[in-house]
């Protein structure tokens, strides 16, 4: 028995209209603002994100969502990581692009020396934009039942579908393209360990001059085409702890500010811009850092 054998074994859900179509339009409207201004960019650090998206309370306090959350973490231990970030025009050329989440965690195993589904309870929620006539495709594309993979059987299987002639072959027998069943406003929550890619392109020749100018992130600023995601990720306390100190691990060598950035947000950041519904619904439910780690955190900032 696994969190996922009474939710879908297969290791991700699906849930419909997490949001109704005036926030999606009032959201895309302001995405599509944000971005006419900074054409090249394809994601958005957690501030941004919040400014944009606004309707994160709706989102993380739909009922929907909770019920799912509470069926994956029947004991009531769970809490939201809100390194929130939202991703433009994210779609695979149509091979390679597998992976799972957890890959970085992988990387570390002094850190992370048990990612079983047992000991390690995460992951990732993400909300899209736009319906499957989208050319960068809705959502992604998974690989089910992936997640109870080890360690040695991840490697090997992203190898062969990123890496060997006849990936795409395989990707085709044993994937499924979760745009056929994701509309806009809806929610995919997969396991941290599934491996997943953005949606292929549709509609487009990938060997033209457009696809491979932006490797398949294209300028686009007319309403209603660009793709949109929003993600962040729940787990019980315990794993959304060990998944904080790993990231605090990565800025140690890559200095990312998207990770510096969310890790040093202290316990009154979020309850201070939300509304006060927010804390009393969610309260102990939002992970954060020690003192202890937030220094270091702080230390890399210059603070």
């Amino acid at each position: 028995m696994n969190y996922w054998t009474k939710v879908n074994p297969k290791g991700y859900k699906v849930l419909k209209k997490i949001i109704s179509q005036d926030e999606v339009f009032e959201i895309r409207k302001n995405l599509d603002s944000f971005f006419s201004g900074y054409p090249k960019k394809r994601m958005l650090n957690l501030e941004d994100s919040i400014k944009e998206v606004g309707s994160i309370e709706n989102i993380q306090l739909n009922k929907s969502l909770l019920s799912s959350i509470s069926s994956l973490f029947s004991d009531g231990d769970w809490k939201y990581v809100n390194d929130f970030q939202v991703l433009k025009n994210m779609a695979s050329k149509g091979r390679g692009g597998w992976h799972a989440d957890c890959n970085s965690q992988y990387s570390m195993p002094h850190l992370n020396k048990d990612m079983s589904l047992q000991n390690y309870k995460f992951l990732k929620i993400g909300l899209y934009l736009q319906g499957p006539e989208c050319k960068f495709g809705s959502s992604i594309e998974t690989i089910p039942y992936s997640h109870l993979l080890p360690k040695w059987g991840y490697k090997l299987l992203t190898f062969c579908l990123n890496k060997t002639f006849f990936g795409e072959f395989l990707a085709r027998l044993i994937s499924v393209k979760l745009d056929k069943l994701v509309d806009s406003g809806d929610c995919i929550l997969f396991d941290c360990r599934l491996i997943h890619r953005s949606s292929p392109v549709y509609g487009e020749d990938t060997n033209s001059d457009l696809f491979n100018k932006v490797r398949g992130a294209y300028e686009i600023h007319k309403p209603g085409e660009n793709k949109y995601a929003f993600y962040f990720e729940v787990g019980d306390s315990k794993s959304c702890i060990q998944f904080l100190r790993s990231n605090t691990e990565r800025v140690k060598y890559d200095n990312d500010n998207f990770f510096i950035e969310y890790l040093s947000k202290n316990k009154e950041y979020f309850f201070d811009i939300f509304s006060t519904n927010y804390k009393k619904e969610l309260f102990n439910k939002i992970a954060f850092l020690e003192e202890e780690d937030l220094i270091k955190i702080k230390k890399f900032k210059g603070d």
